[in-house]
């Protein structure tokens, strides 16, 4: 497509972008290497029979800041520890976090980070339910980044094999509960991860998906005994998972519901009148890296602190919401004290208001602002657009081993992914999803 235009074209065009004609040339053959890759091996979100990737693609994956490595790798290692000793907090504020909380540490988990304009890393919340592990997978292998060995998949794929002995012989059946999965846009990552997991397995771990309204409804009835490895990618609690007749000891996710995901751990990570069981349970070395990288939050109680909190220019979010822990997942629940997003108009605080009389938990967590990053975004595939766009940074973890287990397993960063867009929140169609290269 590219040799489509003529020479003297891209070299306007590179004239014009301030760079050489071979690194025109190369820049668009590498988006669209990378842009063809990702239509091959999806589609990861909407409609199956759009083949187009529904996003725009980079000419080169995002360099991260110098140090990330180290950072991100030690960080997946240091929320690991806390994760495994959130079971013993005291229970005045095991209660402020939320009723029905898994306390067992999920076998993969996803952190959602800003770099903000001095580079530095800051750790937004951490996610349970991951609507794009497949992508960032695909994303990695675009840019030619990472061996299938290393990839979130091949990483669990060797996690499963060691936890339950998985061979020929003996082969693993793992089940994906979610909800609505006719609608459900983010359904079709997880078609495509549990494709990936058998074609890279080699079969030896076949995966289903089970959609909840198909069990409340009975049309699937399932042999639950069948499923060693359950994932609850729902936002229904373990105890609403269980009334389905899923066995909770071999549930290895709970969305929502798993106490290492749930916001207001932030709160308690800064909450002084802890600081002697954290240091106790985890080293003060530890606590002190936690707090750097995690943005400093504290529990919202009351009308006059909500808008106390507005006025400092505090982020806002709902933690829990029991009976509708969709608005604990989903930006609906946040709002923010700047930037011309929804998140920051006075319906948001008005919302978060309702939800503070409905009995809903809420902490207020310090407003970073993300930095921008220049970036060339494919452009028809025969141009490239200049942009200097926010950004998001999404890593992924995956335990090397069950993470309860008396012995903490290793820890490994998988994947990491950068979204940017010309707002604050950087999201929706507009916006470019691609790889990091961590440095």
């Amino acid at each position: 497509m590219l040799q489509q235009l003529h020479l003297n074209d891209r070299k306007a065009i590179a004239s014009q972008l301030e760079i050489t004609l071979e690194e025109f040339d190369h820049l668009v053959g590498s988006a669209n290497h990378a842009y063809d890759f990702l239509r091959i091996m999806g589609s990861f979100y909407g409609k199956e029979e759009i083949s187009e990737p529904t996003f725009r693609t980079t000419a080169e994956p995002v360099r991260l800041p110098v140090g990330s490595k180290s950072l991100l790798t030690q960080l997946g290692k240091d929320l690991l520890h806390m994760g495994r000793v959130l079971p013993k907090l005291p229970h005045i504020y095991k209660n402020m976090l939320g009723n029905g909380l898994d306390y067992r540490v999920p076998l993969t988990f996803r952190v959602d980070c800003i770099v903000d304009a001095q580079s530095a890393i800051r750790v937004n919340e951490v996610e349970g339910k991951d609507g794009a592990s497949a992508l960032m997978m695909a994303e990695q292998l675009a840019f030619g980044l990472q061996p299938f060995a290393e990839t979130t998949i091949g990483r669990l794929i060797k996690a499963l094999e060691k936890i339950y002995l998985v061979t020929p012989r003996k082969p693993l059946h793992a089940a994906f509960i979610r909800a609505d999965t006719v609608n459900d846009p983010y359904a079709l990552n997880t078609k495509r991860y549990i494709e990936m997991i058998r074609e890279l397995s080699q079969g030896t771990i076949m995966c289903e998906i089970f959609d909840t309204n198909d069990l409340e409804n009975k049309t699937v009835t399932p042999d639950w005994n069948k499923f060693s490895a359950i994932f609850n990618e729902t936002n229904m609690s373990p105890k609403e998972i269980e009334a389905y007749g899923v066995p909770m000891r071999n549930v290895l996710a709970a969305g929502n519901y798993d106490a290492i995901v749930n916001k207001g751990v932030f709160a308690l990570v800064h909450e002084p009148a802890l600081k002697k069981f954290w240091e106790k349970e985890i080293g003060a070395d530890r606590l002190e890296r936690l707090q750097s990288l995690l943005i400093s939050s504290r529990f919202i109680t009351t009308a006059g602190e909500l808008d106390a909190a507005r006025k400092e220019g505090k982020v806002v979010k709902v933690t829990w919401a029991e009976g509708n822990m969709m608005i604990a997942n989903r930006s609906q629940g946040v709002a923010m004290p700047a930037g011309k997003v929804k998140q920051s108009t006075d319906e948001r605080w008005e919302l978060l208001q309702d939800c503070l009389k409905r009995g809903y938990t809420l902490i207020a967590q310090d407003y970073v602002e993300p930095g921008r990053i220049s970036a060339y975004l494919r452009k028809r595939g025969t141009s490239l657009e200049p942009v200097s766009w926010y950004n998001r940074l999404c890593v992924k973890y995956v335990n090397n081993g069950n993470p309860n287990a008396e012995v903490a397993p290793n820890i490994h960063l998988t994947a990491s992914e950068v979204t940017l867009g010309p707002d604050v929140v950087p999201a929706g169609r507009a916006c470019a999803f691609t790889a990091g290269i961590l440095s």
